[in-house]
């Protein structure tokens, strides 16, 4: 069976609602990794740990696990603000801690360590802390442009689950065209980006366990409808052994910019594999 799960980028106030768990439940949606803060500079928690517990009691009631999403900086003060923050969420009933490395997580970002590479084993360590004392998992996300998607990884070695953003969309990051056949088309991006991650030293082992994260926009190919291009997708994500994928994002399925065509198509293509 498929483990479904869910990145949630909608406005904490929407989410702190028992209805939008009511339809993450309906749609089969069973874990929830939601973006506690911004990619800007610091550690911004976005909710209130009120709002957040609210969030957490709602998934508990509706059997769907929440992982707290974090985007770190290689700054010795932010990663340990991060970190302590991070506890005391956890302790509200989620049951894991991602990092998401992607833009701050370079080179050019680092304050108080000699390297990156320091600050990725102070990372690391942080997150292997805060697991075995608070009996959660660790999880990395990042796209397959960045150095922790491939053999150069040093945060992405340490953790339970590595989540690959293998997103196929009509238009890349620069707006510029993408065709159906392309290498970064449907199928063909999710089996590259699954060959690229199976390069992270431990995953060809099970450790970290490999999931991949899909696109939930910008699905209209010419020639294409848009349940196809989200079945060949998925189709091509599930060979990561156990199947196991995360949509890009909630504000597209059932948040401020969903789209009931869309929606739709998303629900016939995860019925149909």
């Amino acid at each position: 069976m498929t483990l479904l799960g869910l990145w949630v980028d909608d406005p904490p106030r929407t989410v702190a609602q028992p209805s939008y768990w009511n339809e993450l439940r309906d749609l089969g949606v069973r874990v929830a990794a939601i973006m506690v803060d911004s990619v800007l500079a610091g550690w911004d928690l976005a909710y209130h740990q009120d709002q957040l517990r609210r969030c957490i009691g709602y998934a508990i009631e509706r059997d769907i696990e929440v992982v707290i999403t974090t985007w770190p900086e290689p700054k010795a003060p932010a990663l340990r603000a991060m970190a302590n923050g991070v506890r005391e969420l956890l302790r509200l009933g989620a049951v894991g801690w991602e990092v998401d490395l992607e833009g701050q997580w370079q080179p050019r970002f680092v304050q108080g360590y000699p390297s990156l590479a320091a600050a990725a084993a102070d990372l690391a360590s942080e997150m292997d802390l805060v697991r075995y004392d608070l009996d959660c998992r660790a999880e990395v996300t990042t796209h397959t442009g960045h150095h922790e998607h491939g053999v150069g990884a040093r945060v992405s070695t340490k953790v339970d689950r590595f989540l690959s953003q293998s997103y196929s969309t009509r238009h890349d990051w620069q707006g510029r065209e993408v065709a159906w056949d392309s290498a970064m088309g449907p199928g063909r991006r999710q089996t590259a980006a699954i060959a690229q991650a199976r390069t992270i030293p431990g995953v060809a082992a099970g450790r970290p366990r490999l999931s991949v994260g899909l696109a939930a926009w910008d699905q209209q190919w010419p020639g294409h409808s848009l349940q196809e291009a989200f079945t060949v997708a998925l189709k091509a994500a599930l060979a990561c052994d156990p199947p196991d994928v995360r949509y890009w994002s909630s504000k597209w399925l059932v948040g401020a910019k969903r789209r009931p065509a869309l929606l739709a198509a998303w629900q016939s293509a995860i019925r149909s594999v």
